[in-house]
């Protein structure tokens, strides 16, 4: 990446006006040396919202499509799988994550399984991207996959 001065017109819409703006962004596509960077062609944000400092980030397929759906970028979640009960207690519930921050959602689009053969059955599910705590991220991605998790919206 370099900065060169244009004549004015020269530069498109879109361009960049300082190194700043584009430190630590990719782009999209391949770009030939001399083209003209502009905003089309870098990726935006990762998440909706930016993880916090010391925090790491795991995918979560919550286990009730129906939460997922309510939840939005920086709501508050614990995460919970669920335990055998003591006697009549019924089931009961062990916290994984606390105050888990949702950064953002996304939707699985890989319609293939291992090594390119049948369809993955989890395409088209919508994952929970969420910040956490190392201990608990660790926690977590032990979970995910082998329990269900559930959300709990707290303040």
């Amino acid at each position: 990446l370099r900065v060169v001065a244009a004549r004015p017109g020269a530069v498109p819409d879109g361009a960049p006006t300082s190194v700043e703006q584009v430190v630590g962004r990719e782009a999209l596509v391949r770009l030939p040396a001399g083209l003209p960077l502009v905003e089309e062609v870098l990726a935006g944000e990762r998440f909706a919202v930016p993880p916090p400092e010391g925090t790491v980030v795991v995918a979560v397929r919550l286990a009730d499509p129906a939460v997922t759906e309510l939840l939005r970028p920086g709501d508050r979640v614990d995460l919970v799988t669920a335990t055998a009960g003591e006697g009549d207690a019924g089931p009961g519930a062990d916290v994984v994550a606390r105050d888990a921050l949702v950064l953002d959602r996304t939707t699985v689009t890989d319609a293939t399984g291992p090594l390119g053969l049948g369809a993955d059955p989890g395409a088209g599910a919508v994952l929970t991207v969420v910040a956490v705590p190392p201990e608990d991220g660790r926690r977590l991605a032990a979970v995910v996959g082998w329990a269900d998790v559930g959300a709990v919206l707290v303040g």
